[in-house]
């Protein structure tokens, strides 16, 4: 588990800062949004992130850590999947800037809540050894 946990962990940092720098380019330059392969991109890293801040989440959970945090992690996990995929169709006018600023948000929340229950784990698995 420890293999994983660690891929998981470098995972979240990595694509996440892919993520967060592809999606800042987006904001402020939104032709960007019409090449399909750079979003294709921006969308996959959101995924991966998404996904390794699950499997942190429940791997702190598996070692005796916070349920909560693992909870956490699995519904925010969740929800940025679905919210990423959707918002386009959220307030698709002049509105749409606040989706895109609650979007950044709920990035950046999932990316912390990733580092949360990678260094929870690696706390549990000190004070097991």
């Amino acid at each position: 588990m420890n293999i994983l946990v660690r891929v998981a962990a470098m995972g979240v940092r990595i694509f996440g800062a892919i993520v967060l720098v592809l999606g800042i380019i987006f904001f402020f330059a939104s032709n960007l949004t019409d090449n399909n392969t750079v979003l294709l991109i921006h969308i996959t890293s959101g995924v991966i992130v998404a996904l390794s801040v699950i499997v942190l989440g429940s791997a702190q959970a598996m070692r005796g850590g916070s349920p909560g945090l693992a909870a956490g992690a699995i519904v925010l996990g969740i929800a940025a999947y679905f919210f990423g995929l959707y918002q386009a169709n959220i307030l698709p006018d002049n509105g749409h800037w606040i989706i895109e600023i609650l979007h950044l948000v709920i990035g950046i929340a999932l990316i912390g809540l990733g580092e949360m229950s990678g260094a929870k784990f690696k706390k549990l698995q000190t004070k097991s050894a």
